[in-house]
Parts: structure tokens; C-alpha cells; sequence
């Protein structure tokens, strides 16, 4: 019986483990591509609830001296197609003034060419290392590209339908790279005021305002400052809501894999039923003194109970404390590795991170389990 106790702890030892390293990577690569988004977006963007557009009034400008906003960076963003030769790609036009690059980490992003959108009274572009590659762009100030966007006033003339399209010209100074497809293959940045006058909108107009919040202050509170003044007209979205979706899929198919383990789990702990049970039969002359020497059914059945919730709470402890050491082992030294070579993959290893809210459920996900595994086995206990 001693065996079959060791095997039911030893299956909840293992599914426990698997439970925290899974977890634990989940959260690894979370953090990984969250800090790769922070490197582009900003720390708070405002944007309209409804429309597209919108001018800079003195109500919006006072922003700038609110407390806690370090950065104020109004941006324009539409849609249009470059063409560099005879390959052509829609993109995503995104246009910024000086202050971009201290609202983001855009510089550290670069890799190749230099970040650099205005220099000497001349326009320059950069563009995402994605949209790069689809248009074999490059950084050697030879031969600009083509940008085209519809005419935003006027008439469409059906007999002469290019004329219909405003085309302005541009050298690409660098090419970016966050490693996310969504933008290192949609975006291309360019000045603010070239945008404004390639999509015929006066200087004032813009389609967003990108805020860094100072050191010292917290983002959410400088969020609903900004929610009070402006809560009727505009939205403001942190980080993470500026890609909640994204971070809501990673959260789905982490919570997934939890109840899957789960129901691994509760596989390993019907072994304690049938070790109970065994238990039981085997200790029958045993149960029957207790009950001579005034032993309640009750207080029989506690015992039992106890020797399950002891074989389970041995199993979580061990498999959690073998799963915490195998974790920091990986977070400190990558012991499991991506791929062969260091260049394949944006990290070289597995990316890990203990969160002490998952230890806490997976350990309470087993004690319920051992508790309803105790239970059914016991009642069977007579007088």
C-alpha cells in the first residue's frame, strides 16, 4: 500500500510540475512580445471614439501641462501604396514629428540605416523590416519611392482614373524591425507635416496623440485624468489596450492549457481513490478495533481523509518546488533552447516567468482535487 501511495503522490508530482512550467512559459512569451510592442507604442494613446480625424485645439494642447505627461506627440496615420520600381505594397502611413522618438524606443528598434525623418529642410521615411523585404527597399539615397494615396477633395475623372491619385515622392532612411508582423510589415513612418500635406489636411489635424507619462508618475492614474477631461469625445488606451486584443488571445490559450493539464491532474488523482480504496479493505480488522474502542464512523472517516489529503499535499509540494527550481533554471541559464543558431529566434531560450498567482492556483486547483478524491472512497466506511 506504501507503493501505491508513493505512485498516486508521484502522478500528481509530475502533473503539478508540468502545470507550473507551462504556465510559467506562457508567461515567459508574454513578456517577451509585450516588451517588444512597448518599444513602439506609446505609453498612452488618445484617439477618437467616433471618426477619423481631428484638430488641435488650445483644450487639447493644455495636455502638455498636465501632471504626470512628460511627452506630448500628435501623429496622423492613414492608409496608402508605395511603389519602389515594379513592386507595389499598401501600407500603413504613419506620420510623426521629432518627439515620436521620445515617446518610443523607435531608435533602438533601427536595423539598418539611421532613424532620421527630417534633415535639412528634406523628408525621409522609415519604413518596417517586413514591408522592406516585400518591396526591396533600401537605404542608399539612389532612387526614392512612390507614395500614392486617393485625392482626398475634388472629383474622380472615370476617363483618366490616375489622376484621381496624389503620388509624392521619398528616400528611406532606415528600415525598422519589431518583430511582429503587424507592424514591421504594415508601417512606414514619415514627418508629420508631410503626411498632412500628402492626405490635404491642414497642420493642425491629426488622427491620434501619443503621450509618454513622466518617471515618477503612474500611467493609470495620468489615464483617468485624461478620461475626465476628454471621456465624451475621445478614448485613451494604455499598452495594453492598445493591443488587448492580442493579449486577450494569449491569455485564452494559457487559461486552455491550464484546464487541460487540469484534467490530466484529476486523472492522477483517481489514483488516490483507488489507493484509498485499497487501503480501506486492507485495514478492515483495524477499522472494526477503532469502532470497539468507541470510535465514531466520523472520526474513522477523518483519518482516511487526512492520509488522502496528505498524499495529494505531498505530491503538490514536491511537483511545485521541482517546478519553481527547473524554471529559474531555465530563466537563468536557457537550459532548453530555440533552435541551433542565436540568430533564429528573437531569444536564444525559452522565456520563463514565476507569477505567484498561478503557484497559487495550480496549488489550490490540487487541494480541491484531493479533497473530492478523499471524499467518495470514505463514505463507504460502515459501522
Amino acid at each position: 500500500m506504501n507503493i501505491v501511495s508513493y505512485i498516486s503522490a508521484g502522478g500528481i508530482c509530475v502533473a503539478t510540475m508540468a502545470l507550473v512550467c507551462v504556465l510559467s512559459v506562457y508567461n515567459g512569451f508574454e513578456e517577451l512580445v509585450q516588451s517588444l510592442f512597448s518599444d513602439f507604442d506609446a505609453d498612452l494613446k488618445i484617439s477618437l471614439l467616433e471618426g477619423k480625424t481631428f484638430e488641435i485645439t488650445p483644450e487639447i494642447e493644455s495636455i502638455k501641462s498636465m501632471e504626470g505627461v512628460a511627452v506630448f506627440s500628435p501623429v496622423l496615420e492613414d492608409n496608402a501604396l508605395i511603389r519602389n520600381d515594379e513592386k507595389q505594397q499598401p501600407v500603413v502611413i504613419k506620420g510623426v514629428t521629432d518627439k515620436f522618438k521620445e515617446t518610443t524606443n523607435i531608435q533602438k528598434l533601427i536595423i539598418y540605416g539611421n532613424y532620421i525623418i527630417e534633415q535639412n529642410g528634406n523628408n525621409f521615411a522609415v519604413a518596417g523590416a517586413g514591408l522592406a523585404t516585400l518591396t526591396d527597399l533600401n537605404t542608399n539615397f539612389i532612387s526614392p519611392i512612390s507614395i500614392y494615396v486617393p485625392k482626398r477633395v475634388g472629383r474622380v475623372n472615370i476617363a483618366n482614373p490616375e489622376s484621381s491619385f496624389k503620388q509624392q515622392m521619398i528616400y528611406v532612411s532606415g528600415v525598422f524591425s519589431v518583430k511582429q508582423a503587424e507592424y514591421d510589415s504594415k508601417y512606414m513612418i514619415i514627418p508629420l507635416n508631410f503626411a498632412q500635406q500628402l492626405f490635404d489636411y491642414n497642420e493642425n489635424v491629426v488622427s491620434s496623440i501619443e503621450i509618454k507619462v513622466a518617471e515618477n508618475a503612474d500611467v493609470q492614474q495620468v489615464k483617468k485624468a485624461l478620461l475626465k477631461k476628454f471621456s465624451d469625445r475621445f478614448s485613451v488606451q494604455d499598452k495594453y489596450e492598445q493591443q488587448g486584443e492580442f493579449y486577450r488571445i494569449m491569455k485564452v490559450e494559457k487559461w486552455i492549457t491550464y484546464l487541460i493539464l487540469s484534467f490530466i491532474l484529476l486523472i492522477a488523482v483517481f489514483n488516490i481513490i483507488g489507493s484509498l480504496s485499497m487501503l480501506i479493505i486492507e485495514k478492515k480488522e483495524d477499522i472494526n478495533i477503532f469502532f470497539k474502542m468507541g470510535a465514531t464512523r466520523k472520526q474513522v472517516r477523518w483519518i482516511f481523509i487526512f492520509e488522502g489529503w496528505l498524499i495529494s499535499m505531498l505530491g503538490a509540494l514536491i511537483g511545485m518546488t521541482i517546478g519553481i527550481v527547473l524554471c529559474l533554471l531555465q530563466q537563468h541559464f536557457g537550459i532548453i533552447r530555440l533552435g541551433n543558431a542565436e540568430g533564429d529566434f528573437i531569444v536564444s531560450a525559452y522565456p520563463v516567468s514565476l507569477q505567484f498567482f498561478d503557484l497559487i492556483c495550480v496549488f489550490f486547483t490540487v487541494l480541491v482535487f484531493g479533497f473530492l478524491s478523499v471524499a467518495y472512497p470514505t463514505k463507504f466506511i460502515k459501522q
